[in-house]
């Protein structure tokens, strides 16, 4: 759930690092049931191991942006309910 979360703000919202992990702190402190969200069969185009050989960097940087989209997208079917969580939290 903090994973999904985490993708929502950075790819959605624009959220710096230090902004997510600001909100998953925040979210910690709630003492509820989370969702569970259902894995997709494909988890994307992309894997750690092609973000892991890119050079560090500016390189990597763009590495992680685009796994963390490509992991984003594959879970589009999950993408409202995570949005409505954090309404429902008052995050977004």
């Amino acid at each position: 759930m903090f994973a999904l979360v985490g993708l929502y703000l950075h790819i959605e919202k624009q959220f710096s690092g230090k902004k997510v992990q600001r909100v998953h702190m925040s979210l910690a402190k709630h003492k509820r049931p989370w969702p569970v969200f259902p894995l997709p069969r494909d988890r994307g185009a992309m894997t750690v191991a092609e973000v892991l050989d890119a050079r560090a960097g500016h390189e990597r940087d763009k590495a992680i942006d685009a796994w963390c989209s490509s992991v984003w997208h594959a879970f589009r079917e999950s993408h409202q309910m995570v949005a409505d969580l954090l309404r429902e939290c008052g995050i977004v």
